[in-house]
C-alpha cells in the first residue's frame, strides 16, 4: 500500500493493542493466573497518567467480567489488589510506546442486574512502588543530592533482591532512572528510615543546580519512558526532542477538520481541541512575595541573622519566552518593597544547613512557571512525555493575521502532565501545557 493511500485511510484516534492482560505470580516469579483482556472481549477501557508532579505512573482499567475473575481468580480467592496488570500499546507514528506493568492496588466491582455480569475497575501504580513500599533508607550518605538519588535507585529500586523471586518473571524488566547533575555537596546527610520515594522526593527538595540553573527546582517523577530526578530548569534547555525533526516536536491547532490535518501530514501532532487557559492572580503573586521577597536565616546558636533579598527578574524566570507575562511597569510600581518575609532557623555547627538560598528563588521560578497553564487534546499520542517541551502553533487572531504577525501563545509549551485515554476503538490523549513568559 502506498504511502499516499496510508495518509487518507488514517484514522484519528487509532491505536495498535500489543497486550493487556491481568496476571499473578508466586513468591518465585512462577505465573499462577492469567486473562489476556482483549482477546476474550473483556476489556472495556483504561487510562494512563504521568505528571512531573505526580510521582508514579498510574492507570485504571475497566473490564467486563463475563469469565467472573472477580471471584474465581487467585486459585479462587477472587481479585484481591495483588494482582498484575501489563499495558503495551502504540499509535501510529508515535516516537515511542507504551510497555508498562503495573501493580493492582484497588479492586472496584459494580454489579449489573441486566446481563448478571459485573464490571470491574483496577485502580493501579507501577510496579516500582511496590518495591518502595517495602523498603526503606536509613543511613548516612556523602555527596552530591544526584549521586546520592542515583545510588537509592540502583540499590533500593533496581537492586532489591524481590528482582531474584517475585519479580523474576520475564514480564518485569527493571526501568531506567535519568538523573540531572546537582552541584551541592553533603557530608553525613542522614535519611532517617523513610522508603526510597519518599527520600528521592527529599533529596529533589534539597538540591541546587547551581549558578547556571539557578532557580534548582529538582523534581522526582515516573514517565512512560522510565523515572526521572530532573532540574526542570535544565529540563526545559535541554529539551530531549530539541534535535527532533519540527514534525516530531511542533503541534498545531488550526481550524481544519483533522481529515484534513490527516491528508496534510499533519496527524500525532495535530491538535483537536484546547481548554480555555488558566493564568496566575498578580494579586496573589504580590501576596506571596513571587516578584519580591526575603528570607531572614536565624543562626540558633550564633543568635544571629541574615537577611537574603530575592527579586524576580525576566533573565531569571523566561525560559519559555522573551516577554514577561506581568509587563514590567506593573511590578516596579507595586513591588518596590518586598512583603513576604520567610524565616529559616540555621545551625552553623551543623552539617547541610544551606535551604535559605533556594527556598525564595524557586518560589518564584515555581508560580512563573505555572503562571499560563491550559489543556490540549491529540487524536492519540503514546510518545508524548511529561517534562518534554513542545512546540505549538497557534492561529492568530483576525486582527493580528491581518498584519502578518504570529500569535503571541504560539511557541515552546511544557508538558507537565500527560493522560491516555482508550477503549477497544481508539486513544485519546489529553496534556496539560504551560508557559512562564511569552
Amino acid at each position: 500500500m502506498t504511502d499516499e493511500l496510508n495518509v487518507g485511510m488514517w484514522t484519528p484516534g487509532r491505536y495498535t493493542i500489543n497486550k493487556i492482560r491481568l496476571f499473578t505470580v508466586d513468591g518465585s516469579g512462577t505465573l499462577t493466573n492469567e486473562l489476556d483482556l482483549p482477546e476474550t472481549n473483556a476489556f472495556v477501557s483504561a487510562e494512563i497518567r504521568q505528571g512531573i508532579f505526580n510521582g508514579s505512573v498510574q492507570a485504571t482499567v475497566i473490564f467486563n467480567d463475563a469469565y467472573n475473575a472477580n471471584e474465581e481468580f487467585n486459585r479462587g480467592v477472587g481479585l484481591q489488589g495483588q494482582e498484575y496488570v501489563e499495558i503495551n500499546i502504540e499509535t501510529p507514528e508515535s516516537l515511542s510506546g507504551i510497555d508498562l506493568v503495573f501493580l493492582v492496588t484497588r479492586v472496584g466491582v459494580e454489579h449489573s442486574t441486566t446481563n448478571q455480569t459485573a464490571l470491574v475497575t483496577l485502580e493501579c501504580v507501577t510496579k516500582e512502588q511496590l518495591i518502595s513500599s517495602i523498603n526503606n533508607v536509613n543511613q548516612a550518605f556523602d555527596g552530591t543530592t544526584s549521586d546520592i538519588a542515583q545510588n537509592v535507585f540502583n540499590n533500593r529500586i533496581n537492586g532489591d533482591k524481590i528482582w531474584g523471586t517475585v519479580f523474576s518473571n520475564s514480564a518485569f524488566k527493571k526501568r531506567p532512572f535519568g538523573v540531572d547533575t546537582s552541584v551541592d555537596i553533603e557530608e553525613g546527610l542522614i535519611i532517617p528510615g523513610q522508603p526510597p520515594f519518599s527520600a528521592l522526593d527529599t533529596l529533589g527538595r534539597r538540591s541546587d543546580g547551581g549558578p547556571t540553573y539557578e532557580n534548582s527546582l529538582f523534581a522526582f517523577f515516573e514517565t512512560t519512558n522510565g523515572y526521572q530526578f530532573r532540574n526542570i530548569q535544565e529540563l526545559i534547555k535541554n529539551n530531549v526532542l530539541k534535535n527532533e525533526a519540527p514534525k516530531n516536536r511542533k503541534y498545531s491547532f488550526r481550524s481544519t477538520n483533522i481529515s484534513e490535518d490527516a491528508m496534510s501530514g499533519r496527524r500525532r501532532t495535530a491538535i483537536v481541541g484546547v481548554s480555555p487557559s488558566s493564568s496566575a492572580s498578580p494579586l496573589q503573586f504580590l501576596i506571596d512575595g513571587v516578584y519580591k521577597n526575603h528570607t531572614k536565616m536565624v543562626d540558633v546558636y550564633g543568635k544571629n541573622f541574615k537577611n537574603i533579598t530575592y527579586e524576580h527578574t525576566a533573565a531569571k524566570h523566561n525560559t519559555l519566552g522573551n516577554e514577561d507575562i506581568n509587563s514590567s511597569d506593573y511590578v516596579d510600581a507595586l513591588s518596590d518593597e518586598d512583603n513576604r518575609q520567610f524565616l529559616v532557623l540555621n545551625d552553623k555547627t551543623k552539617k547541610n544547613q544551606g535551604f535559605q538560598k533556594l527556598l525564595p528563588k524557586r518560589l518564584s521560578f515555581f508560580n512563573f512557571l505555572l503562571s499560563r497553564t491550559f489543556d490540549i487534546s491529540l487524536a492519540g499520542d503514546c510518545s508524548l512525555q511529561a517534562g518534554e517541551v513542545i512546540t505549538i502553533d497557534f492561529p492568530p487572531s483576525a486582527h493580528i493575521a491581518t498584519q502578518n504577525k504570529a500569535s503571541k501563545w504560539s511557541g515552546d509549551y511544557l508538558v507537565t502532565s500527560v493522560t491516555h485515554n482508550f477503549d477497544v476503538d481508539k486513544l485519546m490523549t489529553t496534556a496539560t501545557i504551560t508557559k512562564d513568559s511569552l
